[in-house]
């Protein structure tokens, strides 16, 4: 009577081996090393027609699927090694006498020895002649052999190192880009322009007392303690969002303005401004809640591009 196995199919299929006196004939798409020294490690010496049928030479010997070593460690064993195209069964016959079938590959995720292993469903049958003629005359007899010489392992070994290392080489690089898009997607919400700025911008206001260039800025206390956390200069676009001046001011000096004293109070924001002399230094300037005004001479390299005419906010 047929006998449904899940996480327990290895034991049950390994006590049947203990018993097997003949033949084992395997089965497999996929094979890894694990599975292949736990079968070695129970078969008994009585055993000395043994087959293995897997999928033929391609990218799954590459990426481990179908382990070449191990392949080498069954020939050693005394194993007749042959491929199948297209081979998607999972079989394991024991003496053509009994034959596990389902879903678990001769591998250690489907046999359950990593610790957990996969979801698996094997079925245990009793084989008649009919069934030993199809299996015969469907995997077989359709099979070819395999060579696994120490020359083909040392070669699908190299390829498979490489392999890896291309792989280690993509995870890099997708670590890579997450974090710049993480950035990318946080400059977005925050104004940044680029890594380490904030980006601000101001149309140009009538000029006052010595100042024929007159640039005001506003800025939330949310926005503005942001920055100065993240240690962010500020990016100071002159003249409106398309302007071609601009001028780095360094996160240190727009901590000595965007304090609690400057802070507006009513609007909950930071007001400020760059104030450029005729000779073409610019001042950062704010004033506390008091009325003192704050002014910092900045470095007159800092300023760059053309400024703008004399189109002014009324």
């Amino acid at each position: 009577m047929p006998q449904l196995l899940g996480d327990t199919f290895s034991a049950v299929f390994l006590a049947d081996l203990a018993k097997c006196t003949q033949s084992v004939t395997i089965v497999s798409p996929y094979i890894t090393y694990p599975a292949v020294q736990q079968l070695l490690d129970n078969l008994p010496d009585s055993c000395k027609s043994l087959t293995m049928i897997t999928i033929p030479m391609g990218f799954d010997y590459i990426s481990g699927a179908v382990d070449i070593a191990a392949l080498a460690m069954l020939r050693r064993a005394g194993f007749s090694i042959r491929t199948l195209d297209r081979l998607h069964t999972k079989l394991y016959v024991l003496d053509d006498k009994a034959a596990y079938t389902g879903s678990a590959n001769f591998t250690s995720s489907g046999w359950c020895l990593d610790g957990s292993g996969n979801v698996e469903a094997m079925v245990r049958i009793k084989l008649t002649g009919a069934d030993r003629m199809y299996l015969k005359q469907h995997y077989v007899e359709p099979s070819v052999p395999f060579a696994v010489t120490d020359g083909i392992v040392q070669k699908v070994k190299a390829m498979e190192d490489a392999h890896k290392q291309a792989l280690d080489h993509i995870r890099q690089r997708k670590e890579q880009l997450h974090t710049e898009m993480k950035a990318i997607t946080k400059r977005a919400a925050t104004g940044r322009t680029e890594p380490g700025c904030f980006m601000m911008f101001s149309r140009r206001y009538p000029p006052i007392r010595k100042y024929p260039y007159v640039y005001r800025f506003a800025l939330s206390k949310g926005s503005g303690e942001q920055a100065l956390e993240d240690q962010l200069d500020f990016h100071l676009k002159l003249g409106g969002e398309q302007a071609d001046a601009f001028i780095i001011v360094p996160h240190r000096t727009m901590k000595r303005v965007l304090t609690k004293s400057h802070l507006d109070g009513a609007h909950k924001a930071w007001q400020f401004q760059i104030s450029i002399d005729s000779q073409c230094v610019p001042h950062l300037r704010s004033f506390s809640s008091s009325g003192k005004e704050t002014v910092i001479a900045l470095d007159s390299g800092s300023l760059q591009g053309q400024l703008p005419g004399t189109t002014y906010v009324i």
